[in-house]
């Protein structure tokens, strides 16, 4: 390879994580690849030694297996120790933690096995890489492997891994961890330990500027979120990053129909957090991270900071649909919302709008269709309203195609990819992939479309 590492992490001391050895896979073999991914840390993909460390056989020479341990609310619920029950971080570099993730038990895997399986592994390949590819801040994923190691899950299935890339692995679940273990200077060292890593500017109080550095980074995310029809499916904060990457990919989905109260979790049976709730609970996360930060902060200085959110978040959410809808004005863009709440194909709506050149070559068509009779002369008086406010149709659509991509990794589109894998045919789920991952480029008609018929309710879950 090699990979220098640093390991900065592990210098923190072992209050912060338990170190652990892989369980290595029987036969593992390579997957899908992120040449684009790889590429940030200088991985080389076709390397002996790539194999061997997805197969957890042999670590890379520097490197330093930990599992790290936090808290979290979940659902809505405490629980004190959580920790990375299938994962190890085994080191930095060049900026970017390396997570193995599928490697094993942990002390943190409660009853759990430590492993992960080829459809879950599939999925959060495919949306890190497509997050990453429309710009939305997010881990990455260089790599998958796939082995003979029988995993039983609701049938047995065969164990895979995933080299995860990620700014950093800590959650806002790490503070909380510390907060409520009274471990109050192991919080501050944690602290500490971000704003270096980041090179913030710790100011008069550096719990202070970390918050508030969590609190825009993350109303920032959650509007790409909403702009693109994207549903974490589980964002508890032991799932929140602490500079506002997506992170920890389960029963994510993007939406078909556009619907603000679409569960994309089937195991979310109160809905907690279906899409429009999204920026409301990300708010509520950051007031659990200010409550953890109250020994070293103070109550009013964090409570000051978080009255922030609602307003960082209209701004992100503004700027996001200037960039899908072009410099309209604010009645315009709530007039959009109105008609997507109408039902229509979230993704190819923002796309055929993008498109839209005036009543010619079909454009209008093509917008119209995705609209129910009853919805279509509303559309029509916002096209004539953006008519007014649009002097050349040809130059706002050259602009808009490169911010409204064609096509989402909609969840049949995911399990067309994981067939795929689990059959072995790693060229069609390759290329799938590919196509995904060029979202603004040409048109392609198999996966620029809502779901078959019978491919149209499939339910994602916490086990997937």
């Amino acid at each position: 390879m090699p990979l220098a590492f640093d390991n900065a992490f592990a210098r923190l001391g072992e209050g912060f994580f338990t170190r652990v050895t892989p369980t290595p896979l029987l036969n593992p073999s390579l997957g899908l690849k992120s040449p684009d991914a790889a590429a940030l840390i200088g991985l080389d993909l076709q390397h002996p030694d790539t194999l061997a460390l997805m197969g957890g056989q042999v670590m890379p020479v520097g490197s330093d297996p930990l599992a790290q341990v936090y808290a979290g609310h979940q659902f809505g619920g405490f629980s004190p120790r959580l920790g990375d029950g299938r994962g190890l971080l085994i080191g930095e570099v060049a900026g970017w933690d390396l997570h193995l993730k599928g490697a094993g038990k942990t002390p943190y895997s409660r009853f759990g096995d430590g492993r992960a399986v080829v459809r879950s592994t599939v999925r959060e390949f495919i949306a890190s890489e497509y997050l990453a590819a429309v710009g939305v801040p997010t881990t990455r994923a260089a790599v998958m492997a796939v082995s003979d190691t029988p995993v039983q899950r609701e049938r047995v299935e065969k164990g895979a891994s995933l080299l995860r890339l990620a700014r950093t692995h800590l959650r806002f679940g790490h503070f909380e961890y510390f907060k409520t273990q009274g471990k109050t200077a192991e919080l501050a060292a944690l602290v500490d330990h971000a704003l270096a890593r980041f090179d913030l500017a710790p100011g008069d109080s550096p719990a202070l500027a970390l918050f508030r550095h969590a609190l825009h980074s993350n109303a920032a995310l959650v509007a790409q979120w909403q702009g693109l029809g994207f549903c974490h499916g589980v964002m508890n904060t032991d799932n929140t990053s602490i500079v506002g990457d997506t992170i920890d990919f389960g029963p994510f989905g993007f939406m078909d129909a556009h619907d603000a109260e679409h569960v994309c979790n089937h195991s979310d049976h109160q809905g907690r957090y279906r899409f429009e709730n999204q920026p409301g609970v990300m708010k509520w996360n950051l007031a659990c991270l200010a409550e953890a930060l109250v020994p070293l902060a103070g109550i009013e200085p964090l409570r000051m900071a978080l009255d922030e959110f609602d307003e960082a978040f209209r701004t992100a959410y503004r700027d996001v649909l200037h960039r899908r809808l072009g410099p309209v004005s604010d009645g315009l863009m709530l007039g959009w919302l109105a008609l997507l709440e109408t039902g229509a194909d979230h993704t190819l709506a923002y796309r055929y709008q993008a498109e839209y050149r005036g009543r010619k070559d079909g454009h209008y068509e093509r917008l119209v269709s995705l609209f129910d009779t009853k919805h279509r002369e509303g559309l029509d008086r916002w096209l004539a309203r953006l008519a007014d406010e649009v002097p050349d149709f040809d130059a706002r659509a050259s602009a808009l195609v490169a911010t409204n991509p064609r096509r989402v990794p909609r969840n049949w589109i995911c399990q067309r990819i994981i067939d795929w894998a689990e059959a072995g045919d790693w060229a069609s789920a390759q290329a799938a992939c590919d196509a995904l991952f060029a979202p603004f480029d040409k048109a392609d008609p198999q996966w620029d479309q809502p779901p078959p018929e019978s491919l149209r309710h499939l339910a994602v879950s916490c086990s997937s």
